[in-house]
């Protein structure tokens, strides 16, 4: 901290001559840094959040990094039952030793240089000339700078480079120091008193300096009210939704909810609640509170008769395959809001069957609205509105099993951008994805995938960004790349609060435990996870499954069958009727992920009867994947059409899932395939496991027969070898054995 005046500016400027030295500029220690520190110095592997909360708090300063780890060993901070909780947020206190040290730099300066420095304290870590001004008017601007010179030479403050007239304190605890030399009382009309004055410096702009001024507002509370509170929290709240800040701007629309007067709703309300639900959707929180205060909000603007706000709010009504309470009454009052023979009349119909068709399972009442917005937007041929109405069209399409469809709808969607590069919906792009992958197109799903997430990334859109990669978890998995998947299923667990994991991942976990571990423990686990499923009761007290129960009775039916324990194919196929029973109707998509569960229990108990019944309904499966994912239509009918000792058919069946897995590059699913056609030549060759098939199948085994059966099983062990299926290679070399003896 020398000035030109120090004796010691000469030496430097001699040196700098002689050449004989290297300038080193100190800096801050890093995170790293602080992390090898702390564990040094306190003899324990530190938590993130606490290295975060010491970095944050000292800015790296070697000294105040010191001083603060000292305080905490000297509190106990460092202990076991410290460092383990599960509470990521640390207060960090200011050690005396550092604010002894601040203090004596400050003590250095004038009593106006410290007077102003404290009022600029409770402003923030940066401020500028210009609201010093107008918050020091008993002082030129004249001796205003002088003053702020005095700072700069102390380094108390220094001068932003790229904004002319604004300084910043050089380092937060500075600013904290002077602040809290204020009493609470004053602080409070402080912050009053900057409240007011800077409005009135920014004038008809206050409100693009909104998020400044709330923050002085709200520690003004108890002296100004809580009109100017709102007023600025709602531009505020909003411009943090527009910065992609959600974070911000729930804990910006909670704290004014919070101030705001208790009683009957108004505007300022509905708007601050609409707010927190825009917020907490695009955090992928959908129910409970946010849910509450869209429907809140919604509601207000619709009894008050503000149309046009409530057709606005309305639109942002999120997914309908979550099931939301209420979702297709308010479907049918948006679309009641919307008027007739305009585009709003063709978002709101296809909002509308996307609900009806989805949530409610009746296509038939959705058919005549998706006809009614598919006409409109011929008529319009807007691109923004091309990809409102496209998006729920393919996530229709591939809910009901139309993939084909889902498909072309999805890829004529994601070729036409509007203006703002906005393409389908972050569910059409999802669906459409899916279409393809079921379809075995896996180079378009992948590319579909990744572009998903590039976009959400561009957009900060988080929906997009978790469907994108919650799409190449499932392109991973039907490729075998088991590593790859768990490294994606991790990356999004670290990104995401724990109450925003998508069930689709543990699920995910599961399937891959299955296919490549075979650890019965995750089966059992599985298994306790569906029992325990929560369900709850409509008007007619019948049972109302959650989605996700298809899902995981598919997956807990599929490993049943992997062991052969029909106690948990039986498990899995009794949750499937129940969930098959619900009312309303669950869509084709999440029945056939059930029914899965219930096929491949017919296989295990050697239920003809169910086998028959299943193999029908699997019909329409040729040439695609069933359950999403869990297994090729084709195998699945295959084993089924074995059940029924039609073992023509099943031949049939099984090699054509071995033509679309090989195609399609399902090395697993194709894996799976040849074992299992191997099993049934080989149980028709005689030479089979008899213990896997009852007797007397009428049918005359060839040498061709066991031939092909041992080419199936050498490709099959060669993949499962190369990506690690255990159970698969132990139930091949098993039946090899079997060979043998």
């Amino acid at each position: 901290e020398l000035n030109r005046r120090h004796p010691l500016s000469i030496t430097l400027g001699d040196l700098t001559r002689e050449r004989l030295f290297e300038r080193v500029l100190l800096r801050g220690l890093t995170r790293q840094d602080v992390s090898r520190f702390v564990e040094i110095a306190a003899g324990t592997v530190p938590p993130r959040g606490l290295i975060d909360a010491i970095h944050t708090q000292t800015e790296g300063n070697p000294l105040f990094v010191t001083e603060t780890v000292r305080l905490l060993i000297q509190e106990g901070e460092f202990t076991p039952d410290k460092t383990n909780r599960s509470d990521s947020s640390w207060n960090i206190r200011i050690p005396e030793g550092v604010r002894e040290v601040i203090g004596r730099r400050l003590d250095k300066l004038s009593e106006r240089c410290n007077e102003i420095l404290t009022t600029a304290s409770v402003i923030g870590r940066q401020f500028s000339l210009d609201q010093m001004k107008v918050l020091s008017d008993d002082t030129t601007e004249e001796r205003l700078l002088d003053v702020l010179d005095e700072g700069l030479a102390a380094r108390v403050i220094d001068e932003l480079p790229d904004r002319v007239g604004w300084y910043e304190f050089s380092h937060a605890l500075i600013q904290e120091t002077l602040s809290e030399e204020l009493s609470a009382t004053r602080t409070v009309r402080m912050h009053a008193r900057i409240a007011e004055a800077l409005e009135s410096l920014y004038g008809d702009d206050a409100s693009d300096h909104a998020l400044e001024l709330v923050s002085h507002f709200t520690e003004a509370e108890t002296v100004l009210g809580t009109d100017k509170l709102v007023e600025y929290s709602i531009a505020a709240g909003n411009q943090a939704l527009h910065a992609f800040a959600y974070e911000d701007a729930v804990t910006i629309f909670e704290r004014a909810l919070e101030a705001h007067t208790p009683g009957e709703i108004d505007r300022s309300r509905a708007e601050l609640l609409f707010g927190l639900a825009r917020a907490e959707f695009s955090m992928l929180n959908f129910y409970g509170r946010a849910w509450d205060a869209f429907l809140e909000a919604f509601e207000y603007f619709k009894k008050t008769d503000q149309n046009e706000k409530a057709f606005s709010f309305g639109s942002y009504m999120p997914s309908a395959g979550l099931r939301l309470p209420h979702q297709s009454q308010l479907s049918e009052r948006l679309l009641s809001l919307a008027a007739n023979d305009t585009d709003q009349e063709a978002f709101a119909r296809m909002q509308h069957a996307w609900v009806v068709s989805v949530a409610d399972g009746d296509i038939e009442r959705a058919t005549p609205h998706i006809e009614r917005a598919l006409l409109l937007l011929e008529r319009s041929q807007d691109v923004g509105l091309s990809y409102q109405i496209l998006g729920p069209l393919v996530a229709i399409n591939g809910n009901y099993l139309k993939w084909d469809e889902c498909a072309a709808y999805a890829l004529k969607g994601i070729k036409t951008a509007d203006e703002d590069g906005n393409r389908v919906d972050g569910p059409g792009w999802f669906w459409g994805c899916s279409a393809l992958r079921v379809l075995g197109n896996i180079k378009s799903s992948r590319e579909i995938a990744t572009a998903m997430v590039t976009e959400g990334e561009r957009m900060h859109w988080q929906q997009l960004i978790l469907l994108g990669k919650l799409s190449l978890i499932s392109i991973d998995m039907v490729e075998g790349g088991w590593r790859s998947a768990q490294e994606r299923i991790k990356q999004i667990l670290d990104a995401t609060r724990a109450e925003n994991h998508p069930d689709s991942l543990k699920q995910a976990e599961f399937l891959i435990e299955l296919m490549s571990g075979g650890d019965p423990g995750r089966l059992e686990e599985l298994s306790l996870l569906i029992s325990s499923i929560d369900y709850f009761a409509d008007r007619d007290n019948r049972r109302v499954f959650p989605l996700r129960t298809a899902g995981a009775c598919g997956i807990l039916g599929l490993g049943g069958w992997l062991m052969r324990r029909a106690d948990l194919t039986g498990r899995a196929a009794e949750i499937a009727t129940l969930f098959l029973g619900e009312m309303p109707p669950h869509v084709p998509i999440n029945q056939q992920s059930a029914k899965v569960a219930l096929a491949l229990h017919a296989v295990v108990t050697k239920d003809s009867g169910q086998a028959r019944e299943m193999y029908d309904s699997f019909k329409s499966s040729v040439g695609q994947m069933a359950g999403f994912d869990l297994i090729s239509g084709d195998r699945l009918l295959g084993l089924l059409a074995r059940e029924l000792d039609d073992n023509s058919a099943a031949e049939d069946h099984f090699n054509a899932a071995i033509e679309f897995c090989r195609k399609a590059g399902y090395r697993p699913e194709l894996a799976w395939t040849m074992s299992e056609y191997a099993e049934m030549l080989l149980d028709r060759d005689g030479t089979g496991d008899p213990s896997t098939r009852s007797a007397g199948l009428g049918q005359t085994g060839s040498v061709r027969d066991h031939d092909r059966a041992v080419e199936l099983q050498d490709e099959a062990i060669a993949i499962a070898t190369e990506l690690g299926m255990k159970p698969l290679l132990e139930r091949v070399l098993s039946q090899r054995e079997i060979l043998k003896a």
